[in-house]
């Protein structure tokens, strides 16, 4: 059986974790009943900073995303230049909404969205402009082949099963 340990910092009290926990083992349990969830609330039991406190990241790094919407696209971007696929991934962690359970579902769309993807003609415009024309269908194929776009593509099938037959699954 996978556990996943929830793990939060020395900031937070234990009535807070007792309740992030819970929301955190529920989500969980929504999409994967079979994984265990178990608390680790280290921060309680004190913390030792060696190597004078180099586990603590730098103060631009901890910066809210509240402080405004282009810090928030900073962010969003930085991570997209570490990881490409990041947004398919979170995508995969995301429930999807309930809606025709015998209509086309997000899944669906994707896949027939990504596989007839060309660049209309200002996007191939732009694309020249900046060099990077020859590579957007290289990258397109990357894309489809990743894993995260699979594992997308399997959340969400397995999102629609269960939604038509709940008992089955």
């Amino acid at each position: 059986m996978t556990t996943v340990i929830f793990v939060h910092g020395t900031g937070i009290r234990e009535r807070e974790y007792n309740e992030t926990f819970e929301i955190i083992e529920q989500k969980i349990h929504a999409q994967r009943p079979d994984i265990k969830v178990a608390p680790c609330l280290w921060g309680a039991l004190g913390a030792k900073f060696n190597a004078l406190r180099a586990s603590v990241p730098l103060e631009n790094a901890t910066l809210a995303l509240s402080q405004g919407e282009e810090d928030a696209d900073i962010v969003l971007w930085r991570q997209l230049y570490r990881d490409p696929l990041y947004e398919l991934r979170v995508l995969s962690l995301k429930p999807i909404e309930s809606g025709n359970p015998f209509g086309e579902e997000p899944g669906d769309i994707l896949q027939s969205r990504v596989a007839s993807l060309t660049p209309a003609s200002q996007l191939q415009a732009k694309l020249q402009e900046a060099g990077i024309a020859e590579v957007f269908e290289p990258a397109r194929e990357a894309v489809i082949h990743s894993e995260p776009y699979h594992q997308v593509l399997l959340t969400r099938h397995l999102q629609k099963l269960n939604m038509r037959y709940p008992e089955s699954l």
